[in-house]
């Protein structure tokens, strides 16, 4: 007998919630930095202040590998200079 999903398991969210609030005033900073939270960024789809019109994976991606330098900066900033 093959598997059956229920049928209350078989709807797709077509809306998905997108964006961190207006410029300046949003959840993170310019930074990815969570604003109020020490030591906490954000590096997904939330960020983007409106939904891409396409596949998602490309601008996850982009938002991740920002996110990765702009840690890194940070780190060389509060590094201790020799």
């Amino acid at each position: 007998m093959p598997f059956r999903v229920p049928p209350k398991c078989e709807t797709i969210c077509l809306v998905h919630w997108n964006g961190m609030g207006p410029e300046g005033v949003g959840v993170v900073d310019e930074r990815l930095r969570v604003r109020g939270v020490g030591g906490l960024r954000v590096a997904d789809c939330s960020v983007m202040p409106s939904l891409p019109s396409g596949n998602t994976n490309g601008p996850a991606q982009m938002v991740g590998w920002r996110a990765a330098e702009l840690i890194l900066e940070d780190r060389d900033q509060s590094a201790p200079s020799a």
